[in-house]
């Protein structure tokens, strides 16, 4: 039985097929809070870190996120539903 993220996780790997869009799954080396996805197209990248409804981000977490954010000017998105991984990926489909 798949888990509720394991849901988001198909879904994603799914639309970003489906929209020429490349995703890949990151972990940083000898440190934590990564975000989950990588996700690149049409010359612009965001990252996405799935969690489910009830799902909290850890310290960790939250500190990478922001700095992705403000340091790179990449879109970072947590995404607990379908919708929202709709949403992310949009960005990066229209130019």
């Amino acid at each position: 039985m798949r888990t509720p993220e394991g849901k988001l996780k198909e879904y994603l790997v799914k639309r970003c097929r489906e929209l020429g869009l490349c995703a890949y799954k990151l972990s940083f080396e000898n440190r934590r809070g990564a975000p989950d996805w990588m996700v690149v197209g049409n010359g612009r990248l965001c990252f996405i870190e799935l969690k489910t409804p009830a799902g909290t981000l850890s310290a960790c977490q939250k500190k990478v996120l922001t700095d992705l954010a403000s340091s790179s000017g990449c879109r970072v998105w947590v995404c607990r539903t379908e919708n929202q991984i709709d949403g992310a990926l949009a960005g990066l489909c229209y130019v």
